[in-house]
């Protein structure tokens, strides 16, 4: 017989400390990502250290107090075997609320202007001057920058955020570092497993020469199933990228997946 698992954690009440001084709408953002996550408990409490530093923690800094310090701890208030309840108690210093100010998108490397229009860089970072500073929209920025970049070729790039605060006590401006590396054209395409009928079809949508989108490999997946075995994922997929050429290399290899029958009996 298998051990059963170990109980699940019941956050049954919060406690604020007396110096902690959040508006009541932060508090109540983080009642929230406090009782929405499930957790198992352990003897190290480990889930304490997660509701911490990633759920109070992180909507603190989501809030505009980016330098916030949380201390969490727990009480338990009774234990069952498939459920542990506990009291928290929070203490905040939350210190100062910060809005975002001069956001500037620098080459990494030296001062050479990027290969995009700083405009359109600007773009995917979805804050601007005067908001309410929030780490998760610098993530998402972040995140679409790289996929901005991708999907031109640029599949080593990468961004680093900087955040200073030199002068003014209550914005942080944002300097975000572009290592934009090489771009990628597609060189050698392979279909391994396929019928000619069924290379002739997806050939046109990958060729070589073409500045190579990882996007388009995900694309040409989904959009082509009755061409492609039934077990079809990622896995079937090698791409092999020559830094000193510039090339990526695509194999798509369905020799081990079930044959495509391109023409079912009707």
């Amino acid at each position: 017989m298998s051990e059963s698992p170990n109980p699940q954690v019941a956050v049954v009440s919060v406690t604020f400390a007396p110096n902690t001084h959040l508006p009541e709408s932060t508090r109540a953002e983080i009642l929230k990502v406090i009782k929405s996550p499930q957790f198992h408990d352990d003897p190290e409490k480990s889930w304490l250290e997660q509701i911490r530093d990633v759920g109070v923690l992180g909507e603190l800094q989501d809030s505009g107090y980016f330098l916030a310090k949380v201390n969490a701890a727990a009480t338990l208030v009774d234990s069952h075997p498939r459920r542990n309840r506990y009291a928290l108690r929070l203490e905040i210093n939350e210190g100062q609320r910060y809005t975002l100010g001069d956001v500037r998108l620098a080459n990494a490397r030296d001062d050479r202007p990027l290969s995009f229009p700083v405009s359109e860089l600007r773009d995917q970072l979805p804050m601007k001057r005067g908001d309410i500073f929030n780490a998760s929209k610098v993530r998402e920025g972040l995140r679409k920058l790289t996929g901005l970049y991708n999907s031109r070729g640029y599949i080593d790039m990468t961004a680093e955020p900087e955040t200073q605060n030199a002068d003014r006590r209550d914005v942080i401006d944002l300097v975000v570092k572009i290592d934009e590396e090489k771009p990628y054209r597609i060189g050698k395409l392979e279909f391994l497993g396929l019928t000619e009928e069924a290379q002739l079809a997806l050939r046109p949508e990958l060729r070589p020469g073409d500045t190579f989108d990882p996007h388009l490999v995900d694309q040409l997946l989904a959009q082509n199933k009755s061409l492609l075995p039934a077990d079809v994922s990622d896995q079937d997929v090698k791409i092999r990228r020559n830094v000193v050429s510039g090339l990526v290399d695509i194999r798509f290899d369905f020799e081990s997946c079930p044959e495509v029958d391109l023409d079912p009996p009707r």
